[in-house]
């Protein structure tokens, strides 16, 4: 059974009724302020896209650490780790992104999940540690030392640390690529996982990044194949990761979108539980009521209902145009004044 994720319009247009066009997708913490460029080259379209040193060389410029892998997207690198070790016992940070739990299962691991209070303890007894930093949904950010310390109780069995930073562009949370990059093949077990694809707005581009030690990196890149990465999707991310300019402009109009964001779902009677420069985390009782009577009006939100450790919770995404906001503050303030009155 295919798991649950945000930007399925697909799956919203059958269920509801409503034209794809007319959604408003707030379900996938992607920005909403797109790099774009006018015209990409002809080259890109026509010939076969061998050469990654320009993309490359973007990458090791923007995130600061080298020794790096570009693959199609983050969700190749969480597909493919699983096949790359023997079965063993994996814990994953929940809540949590649905695929890193899923692919391991997958592939033969046995998978449990972990609160962020028990990371201390966690690498004592797996062979292989996920988490999210910042974590997506509720944002929780791990500190440095506490994640090199579980790496160094992994390290002592030859497990693996594995951090999505997919959405730590705009966090004040420091980034391990550096210390990944560090490694050699004698001290090995980070992976650092990095996309583009949120903070540029250029989901559709399907690029990411992998840091590891040389080894891995090696395997990764034989199960890659030649032309990984399609030709336009190099030349618009290699761009937006030098464009320094517009990375300052954008930073500055998200963090005002995101205070934003924060008072519209105040005005409207929820409250916050955690917020990210790209979306807002909000835990509630009425999470699953509030999500089908914002889809039924054609706003679609991310909906995680209550599980064994945390409570059913909505993540909404940012609007772009000034017209998107304000069908959320009248969608949603009718909707809350409906279902929050009611009880």
């Amino acid at each position: 059974m295919p798991l649950l994720h945000g930007g399925n319009l697909v799956e919203a247009e059958a269920r509801y009724g409503i034209k794809r066009d007319e959604w408003l997708d707030l379900s996938t913490g992607v920005s909403p302020l797109s790099y774009g460029f006018d015209s990409f080259s002809a080259r890109s379209w026509s010939r076969l896209p061998g050469d990654m040193e320009a993309l490359h060389g973007a990458a090791w410029r923007y995130y600061g650490a080298s020794a790096l892998l570009s693959v199609p997207g983050s969700q190749w690198a969480i597909q493919t780790l699983p096949r790359l070790r023997r079965q063993g016992r994996v814990a994953v940070l929940a809540p949590s992104y649905q695929e890193h739990a899923f692919q391991w299962q997958r592939f033969g691991h046995v998978v449990d999940s972990f609160a962020a209070a028990e990371l201390s303890v966690v690498g004592q007894a797996c062979d292989v540690v996920i988490l999210a930093n910042p974590n997506n949904p509720d944002n929780y950010c791990f500190d440095r030392e506490s994640l090199l310390s579980c790496l160094g109780q992994l390290r002592k069995r030859q497990g693996w640390l594995i951090v999505d930073e997919a959405f730590i562009d705009f966090s004040e949370t420091e980034s391990l690529v550096t210390a990944a990059s560090k490694q050699d093949n004698t001290e090995t077990g980070l992976i650092v996982l990095r996309s583009p694809g949120k903070p540029f707005g250029l989901a559709g581009a399907r690029v990411g990044f992998v840091w590891a030690w040389p080894d891995l990196l090696a395997r990764l890149k034989d199960e890659l194949g030649p032309w990984p990465i399609a030709g336009p999707s190099m030349e618009i991310v290699t761009a937006a990761l030098e464009d320094t300019s517009w990375q300052i402009l954008t930073r500055q109009q998200l963090a005002k979108f995101s205070t934003r964001l924060k008072v519209l779902l105040e005005g409207a009677g929820l409250s916050v539980t955690a917020l990210n420069t790209l979306f807002a985390y909000v835990q509630t009782e009425h999470a699953p009521a509030i999500y089908e009577a914002m889809a039924r009006e054609g706003i679609l939100l991310r909906l995680f209902p209550a599980a064994d450790r945390y409570p059913p919770a909505l993540r909404l995404g940012l609007p772009g145009a000034e017209g998107d906001w304000q069908r959320l503050q009248e969608s949603l303030g009718r909707v809350c004044r409906s279902i929050l009155h009611e009880t």
